[in-house]
């Protein structure tokens, strides 16, 4: 009868020992799911906000875009049998350069990290390295 209550009793502090094993897991879990929620809202913000000034700028600079007409021609040189034709489609080119204060709160963080490293200065200069 002394072994059935022992083998009882062990069952139950098993039972109990699982039960909390599962609590600590659940919230554990849930605490690493809202973790990851903050992260990934917090990078949402980032490229949204990095999208809206992306697109304040492309405003403030096809304000200043001057086209540019398409043409072809011969590239190479025609003694040599290395002359080709060559045809450039129309495009548009801003009439000025862009600036460290327009590019870098209009840029996404990883790609300016190779610009940033630049010791060139900021502010009115034109932006470099970068495309």
């Amino acid at each position: 009868m002394r072994t059935q209550n022992w083998k009882a009793a062990y069952k139950a502090v098993d039972t109990v020992i699982a039960h909390i094993e599962q609590q600590r897991i659940a919230k554990a879990t849930a605490a690493r799911e809202a973790a990851a929620r903050k992260v990934a809202l917090a990078a949402e913000r980032k490229a949204l906000a990095s999208q809206k000034m992306a697109a304040e700028l492309a405003v403030v600079i096809s304000k200043d875009m001057i086209a540019i007409a398409g043409d072809s021609f011969v590239m190479g040189d025609e003694n040599r049998g290395t002359a080709h034709s060559v045809t450039v489609p129309s495009f548009k080119i801003g009439k000025y350069e862009i600036t460290f204060e327009q590019w870098e709160p209009a840029s996404v963080q990883e790609r300016v990290n190779a610009v940033r490293m630049m010791r060139t200065g900021r502010g009115p200069r034109p932006v470099m390295n970068a495309s």
